[in-house]
């Protein structure tokens, strides 16, 4: 079987560090796909409790989980208010 061009993931990615799951769902991605795209919302508000990490923050954690690995790439979707 041949493999996809892409894989997009959309996610929150809220947690201190990526957890099991994430990472279980990107490697997944990583060995269907040649590339990989997270999108991550972006709500430009103030952080709360349910939204305790900026984007900023959350790009990254996942940059750094995946530092050697040039297929994976992180854009961020803002909010549509």
């Amino acid at each position: 079987m041949t493999k996809m061009k892409l894989a997009v993931i959309v996610a929150r990615f809220q947690n201190s560090m990526p957890t099991i799951g994430h990472l279980m769902l990107i490697n997944y991605c990583k060995a269907k796909a040649d590339k990989v795209l997270i999108v991550i919302g972006q709500t430009g508000t103030r952080l709360t409790f349910n939204n305790p990490m900026s984007h900023q923050i959350r790009h990254e954690m996942i940059y750094q989980y995946f530092l050697n690995n040039k297929n994976i790439h992180v854009n961020f979707l803002p909010d549509q208010k």
